[in-house]
């Protein structure tokens, strides 16, 4: 890949990172003879490799490929056997226990039906630069990015996320019987256990599915809403983009592990790039600062690419590998922007 700009001054953690991305890769697809033992030099080398690389692993649903390779994560499987046989002796005690008490008290007393069990109605948001893990009261877990706004209505027949602005990733607890649906004005996207994300953008919408099955429709602006006779299926491992308004055809296509990865990194904090368009990632980076960062009109800086990790918020440690990289100067402008440029021939 040419003119691509790499972060040399990555820290350790950052390092941790790229490397148990690229394992849960190689995973994916297989390890060689040599993959296996390089991987197991890799572990060895620090305790904190081995949590990184099951961090990324859940990011992606690859938990089984580790579970293949037991032998390398021996402690691990034993306690995850203990853990799971002391849960299945607690389980039954608190079915002997509790079943009595279900009985006399839940199903006689209606009120809690109208508890935070299965109601909640309250809005969620983030500050530029921030994003927080939330728990709802359905047992879903709910992830909002910089600068989003999201309003929750949860009832007994119904599970609501409306998302007025920015992204959001989350978790669905299934409940068959309340379908969880995310809606950005006229577009619905539903499911009921799964796992994705949505980008509300300036004129389109992106869904990232990472588990399970969404659905996606269109709910007609009539004084009665209804929904579209036209559905589309995302699963896991597709994305799309749709658009705001209208009824653009829906074009599903594979992600592969890399990009899925890089997409969903500012879970941890950062931002991962794989070679994009300098153009591209300056608006990316916009997302998480009050700052405005522009381009000098040259052919020759529009050109560059970008790879490497990025801490999210850190623009000083960006500018700087920028500098340091392909000589791009930067430099203050009077209205607080920042103005990037190439020297002068």
């Amino acid at each position: 890949m040419n003119n691509v700009v790499n972060f040399n001054s990555k820290s350790v953690k950052e390092a941790r990172l790229e490397a148990a991305c690229e394992w849960v890769t190689f995973l994916d697809k297989g390890l060689s003879h040599s993959q296996y033992a390089e991987l197991r030099t890799w572990l060895e080398e620090d305790p904190l490799n081995k949590s990184e690389l099951f961090e990324v692993a859940s990011l992606w649903d690859k938990l089984d490929e580790l579970n293949r390779l037991s032998e390398l994560f021996p402690n691990t499987t034993k306690q995850n056997t203990s853990y799971k046989k002391y849960l299945y002796a607690a389980a039954s005690l608190v079915i002997v226990s509790f079943v009595s008490f279900y009985i006399t008290f839940f199903m006689s007393n209606e009120v809690v039906k109208s508890t935070q069990l299965v109601n909640l109605n309250t809005s969620f948001q983030t500050g530029i630069g921030q994003s927080q893990t939330f728990s709802l009261a359905d047992g879903s877990e709910l992830t909002l990015n910089t600068n989003s706004i999201a309003n929750i209505n949860f009832t007994k027949s119904r599970r609501v996320i409306d998302l007025q602005q920015g992204e959001i990733h989350i978790n669905v607890a299934h409940d068959k019987s309340r379908p969880l649906d995310v809606i950005v004005d006229n577009n619905r996207f539903q499911a009921v256990g799964t796992a994705f994300s949505v980008q509300r953008k300036k004129n389109e919408i992106e869904l990232i599915v990472t588990d399970g099955k969404v659905k996606l429709e269109k709910i007609n602006t009539a004084a009665e809403p209804t929904l579209s006779a036209k559905s589309q299926i995302v699963s896991k491992g597709e994305a799309t983009d749709v658009a705001l308004k209208g009824e653009a055809p829906v074009l599903v296509k594979k992600i592969n592990n890399e990009d899925l990865i890089a997409k969903l990194s500012w879970r941890k904090g950062k931002l991962i790039f794989r070679g994009e368009p300098i153009e591209q990632v300056m608006a990316e980076i916009e997302r998480y600062t009050s700052m405005s960062i522009r381009l000098e009109e040259d052919d020759k800086l529009k050109s560059v690419r970008v790879a490497g990790v990025f801490k999210t918020g850190d623009v000083a440690g960006l500018l700087s590998a920028l500098n340091e990289n392909f000589g791009i100067n930067y430099k203050s402008l009077d209205d607080g922007a920042i103005l990037l440029s190439l020297p002068r021939s």
